[in-house]
């Protein structure tokens, strides 16, 4: 549940991205869980890219993306999925209008095996929340060390924690949220709601829902 605790106070106005630290941490998660083995994919057909760009049929250019996960089966010329992140440390809550350009982008630049995720230490407008749900994409808000009270107490089991989507939808669209005891919510793009978990979690259960995916669709 929030806590009644006032959070570090963020710039307020026009949403400017400094979305740069995130990217680089995005970036290094990827690359640490693709070198140590915690994706269910082989590491030798993973490549992680930072400030990717992919070649779109409509624009007759590159799109610059912010972060990329390929996999690719060897001798084949093109990965059998291509994640790509948008990363958005916002200082207002991210814009529906963003959500729907980075959709707009992966459909110029990829077909089925192409996945999107947002991120952000910010919030999201609840229509943007909407969109990525239609949409398919994943949304992720890891929150700033300053919104999250780590406190020791008892761990519940997890069939006994309450209210784990209403929590995730308020921590993804309330700027001022300040969560106990974890720094991650989100959903993936199948719709499962993460709380309690981490962006280590995320990235590894969204890849196995691919799978699963891909093994109901041959």
């Amino acid at each position: 549940m929030a806590n009644p605790r006032k959070p570090v106070a963020r710039p307020k106005g026009r949403a400017v991205n400094t979305g740069k630290a995130l990217e680089q941490e995005v970036f290094d998660t990827l690359n640490k869980m693709v070198s140590t083995g915690s994706l269910p994919l082989d590491p030798r057909s993973c490549l992680v890219r930072l400030n990717p760009s992919y070649y779109s049929q409509i624009r007759k250019e590159e799109i610059i993306f912010d972060v990329s996960i390929e996999a690719t089966i060897p001798g084949a010329e093109s990965p059998f999925l291509l994640w790509i992140w948008e990363c958005k440390d916002y200082s207002s809550a991210v814009p529906v209008r963003v959500v729907e350009e980075f959709s707009k982008k992966l459909d110029q630049i990829g077909g089925h095996g192409t996945k999107g995720t947002i991120i952000t230490r910010g919030a999201y407008q609840k229509s943007a929340i909407n969109v990525a749900e239609s949409s398919r994409m994943g949304l992720a808000r890891l929150l700033p060390e300053g919104q999250v009270d780590w406190v020791i107490q008892r761990s519940l089991p997890g069939n006994m924690r309450l209210s784990v989507i209403p929590e995730t939808y308020t921590a993804l669209t309330t700027t001022e949220f300040v969560a106990q005891n974890q720094n991650f919510y989100g959903f993936t793009a199948a719709g499962r709601t993460m709380a309690g978990l981490s962006l280590e979690d995320f990235i590894r259960l969204s890849v196995e829902e691919w799978q699963v995916e891909g093994d109901q669709s041959t």
